[in-house]
């Protein structure tokens, strides 16, 4: 099902988000398509969970488990690797619970 989530964020918000999705200080705002896959992976994490849909949010935005792991053919890798692979369905990241 394709979906049409109005979300608005204030430019501020897209900087401390764009600087938490990149990991680094820099001045880059974060884009549609990183704030889409942001929003598309924590869905998939939601449904992977084991607890209910406010737990998993509680224990990911409350509890600071944000931290991404890159993965390709079932390891981690480094980010440096990851964007180097060509998309695929073996990569992608998740976050840390």
């Amino acid at each position: 099902m394709k979906t049409n989530i109005k979300i608005e964020i204030s430019d501020a918000e897209r900087l401390d988000l764009g600087q938490k999705y990149h990991n680094t200080q820099s001045k880059r705002l974060l884009t549609r398509d990183e704030l889409r896959e942001i929003v598309q992976e924590f869905v998939h994490q939601i449904i992977d969970s084991d607890t209910s849909v406010k737990n998993t949010i509680e224990t990911t935005a409350y509890e600071g488990s944000w931290r991404k792991i890159y993965q390709y053919n079932g390891r981690k890798i480094t980010k440096r690797e990851w964007l180097e692979l060509p998309d695929g369905d073996r990569k992608f990241y998740s976050f840390e619970d």
